[in-house]
């Protein structure tokens, strides 16, 4: 059974459910039945404690407001396919230790995602709250 966590931040934003019920209907398909406002879903490389830490992101077409979530989404056209879906405001999540069925989704990245991504500070945050996570679950 696919189980969807998320941040102390995110999940005090009621607004945030919205994208957090997609990424779980988004996971439970196995990737199949994307949101038309997910765009592409892939691995951070670097640095190597992002790849052991198994971080992830999605590129998100959100509204204008830059992430409030009403009204809900900005979607992309439907022939686009997802791979080429990209944007500079990113879903990143990791995968539980224990239940690797368990997915946590660690924060909204914006603005200027593809930036912070190159960013040592910015991308440690993201290892340790990772980390802290997967050993919960």
């Amino acid at each position: 059974m696919i189980k969807v966590y998320c941040s102390k931040e995110l999940s005090e934003d009621p607004e945030f459910n919205v994208i957090k019920e997609d990424f779980f209907s988004y996971i439970a398909s196995e990737k199949i039945e994307v949101p038309n406002y997910f765009g592409k879903d892939v691995p951070y490389e670097r640095p190597p404690s992002a790849v052991l830490a198994e971080l992830q992101h999605i590129h998100l077409q959100l509204t204008p407001e830059e992430c409030r979530i009403e009204p809900p989404l900005n979607p992309w056209d439907s022939s686009r396919l997802q791979f080429k879906r990209t944007s500079n405001k990113f879903l990143v999540y990791t995968r539980g230790e224990k239940s690797r069925n368990t997915y946590i989704i660690l924060a909204i990245v914006f603005p200027r995602a593809h930036e912070k991504a190159d960013s040592i500070d910015h991308m440690s945050g993201l290892i340790t709250a990772a980390n802290q996570a997967k050993k919960c679950f």
